[in-house]
């Protein structure tokens, strides 16, 4: 009986799953306006597929998570502080979007400069098929700041819009955690072996009084 106990939890160890930080790299991309940015991790524009750009906002919703190629004004990379930036034109207000190369639910960026602290830039969050899942507002705090979002459900999507900032916004240093998605570890984690003996020594201790 012992000896089926030790089987199943050791099962249950190698079904545990993990979740990776993933950093995007935007420091590989030259300076330079692109329509679209393809940096590893994620990919840029300034709407998807079904979306317009009006201004500092989006209008529609996404027919798929296909970046538009011809939406808006484009974007331009350069070197600030100590990394690359993105800053959506026109005079860095406008909209940003990024398509993950895997689902996430925690997204973490930098930005600044503003100008107007206080004032919230909204975070429209999208399914990997392009269902709208929900909407976050962050307010803007002067200089340059660390920010981070976490969303309960699984997200691929990202539109960041309502930019009113009289200085506009750079975005720099984005990051995301994946969603884990099945049995990937077969080395449990130290908390988890001690909980095993634990579990297997009380469960041999109770069969030993019961016999």
């Amino acid at each position: 009986m012992i000896k089926k106990l030790v089987l199943v939890v050791a099962a249950l160890a190698v079904m545990s799953v993990n979740a990776d930080l993933v950093t995007v790299d935007i420091e590989s991309i030259t300076e330079g306006t692109y329509s679209t940015i393809d940096g590893i991790g994620a990919s840029f524009a300034q709407a998807f597929e079904g979306q317009t750009v009006s201004g500092s906002d989006l209008i529609g919703v996404p027919t798929s998570l296909t970046l538009d190629m011809d939406a808006g004004e484009g974007l331009v990379v350069d070197y600030w502080g100590s990394s690359n930036s993105i800053l959506p034109r026109i005079n860095n207000q406008g909209p940003l979007v990024m398509l993950l190369d895997d689902e996430a639910d925690m997204l973490s960026w930098r930005m600044g400069f503003a100008d107007n602290p206080g004032e919230e830039i909204y975070f429209d969050f999208y399914t990997a098929d392009g269902v709208f899942i929900e909407q976050k507002q962050v307010a803007l705090i002067n200089d340059y700041n660390d920010y981070y979002l976490t969303l309960s459900s699984a997200f691929q999507g990202v539109a960041i819009h309502h930019n009113t900032d009289a200085a506009g916004l750079r975005f720099q240093n984005f990051s995301y955690n994946t969603v884990p998605t099945g049995p990937v570890s077969s080395v449990p984690e130290p908390s988890v072996v001690v909980l095993m003996g634990i579990s297997l020594l009380s469960m041999a201790g109770f069969y030993r009084r019961k016999k």
